[in-house]
């Protein structure tokens, strides 16, 4: 037994020996305790360059009025998002470095020319920093290389967020609307309009007519979550100007603003529709499924006729009325009959 557990000793002072030798090289770099991982201020950072295994880099840069996306049509992309990545990349420290050689950084996927993911960070068109990305040793941590130099640390993040999937930046909300903003909306030939507070009615109705206003609020927020698949750019692509309208709405803002939603496909078996929004310069491609709702709605589906309960009800009380009135009719012929016989024979 005492020979078993001695070896079992030896075994493992080898397997550490072996790791040391191939992941940690001869010396690892001291440890300095509370060094930020990235020396560079992520404030300053203007434009970012994600490389990744099998895909075309992605480009986001610094605009205007936030991030964008320079080769996707200048797109905006969430707007807290890379804030957010920036800001946490910003708040982690250095750990123990767990190798420093090259056969190190190429078994965790860190190198130079082998890695998962490359990240370049620049401020006026010079590099401030970058970042290799590699292999993930468990849920929600990665190994990582900074700049060129050669230690390589397990650090926690999530490298899935930093990605070179355009679809995966974009601002997805970028249609949505508040629905507190909306002051109005004409769709199919009826108009919605926004009364006291939260409220919204169909206009022009009738004395007996009233909205429902749960069948109203389903079609508002169908109106205010408007989805899209795509961003075509600020043109339409050639094949687009033989598409037909299929479904146009007007929406009123509270701002005075009016916005006009068109939807336009190559025929009505088509799933796929381009939407062109008068006030917004982008076309979008938007899924059939999404606007399908809004398509089918009908001025009566959002109504409900609330006299006619009211209008039987009075005609049955009408009928009881007639039919006791001529019962009563009835009993006093009946009376009189009797009377005027009594007398007859007295």
């Amino acid at each position: 037994m005492k020979s078993i557990r001695l070896l079992g000793i030896i075994l493992a002072i080898q397997v550490i020996l072996i790791v040391f030798m191939h992941l940690g090289g001869d010396e690892l770099a001291t440890y300095v305790a509370n060094q930020p991982l990235m020396a560079f201020n992520d404030k300053i950072v203007d434009r970012i360059v994600i490389e990744e295994k099998e895909k075309s880099p992605l480009i986001i840069a610094k605009g205007e009025n936030g991030w964008l996306l320079p080769e996707n049509h200048d797109f905006p992309i969430e707007k807290t998002k890379l804030d957010g990545i920036l800001n946490s990349i910003n708040q982690i420290k250095r750990p123990y470095a767990v190798g420093n050689t090259e056969l190190a950084a190429k078994k965790l996927r860190v190198a130079s020319d082998d890695f998962e993911k490359k990240v370049v960070f620049y401020q006026k068109e010079q590099p401030v920093g970058s970042l290799f990305m590699g292999t993930s040793p468990v849920y929600k941590k990665v190994h990582v290389r900074v700049n060129e130099e050669a230690e390589i640390f397990e650090v926690p993040f999530d490298s899935y967020a930093l990605n070179a999937d355009k679809s995966n930046w974009q601002d997805n909300a970028y249609l949505h609307l508040d629905k507190e903003s909306i002051a109005k909306l004409s769709l199919n030939g009826f108009v919605l309009e926004r009364k006291e507070g939260a409220a919204f009615a169909v206009s022009k109705l009738s004395e007996n007519e009233s909205t429902r206003s749960d069948k109203a609020n389903e079609l508002l927020e169908k109106v205010s979550n408007i989805s899209f698949s795509d961003v075509i750019g600020k043109e339409p692509k050639p094949e687009h100007k033989d598409y037909q309208e299929v479904l146009s709405y007007t929406v009123g803002l509270k701002s005075e603003k009016t916005r006009e939603y068109k939807f336009r496909a190559k025929d009505k078996e088509a799933t796929d529709y381009v939407l062109k929004i008068s006030d917004d310069p982008y076309y979008f491609e938007v899924k059939k499924y999404v606007v399908e709702d809004l398509e089918k709605a009908k001025r009566e589906d959002l109504i409900e006729v609330k006299a006619a309960l009211q209008q039987t009800e009075i005609q049955e009380q009408a009928i009881t009325t007639t039919q006791t009135e001529k019962k009563a009719e009835e009993e006093a012929a009946t009376t009189a009959e009797i009377v005027e016989s009594k007398v007859t024979e007295n």
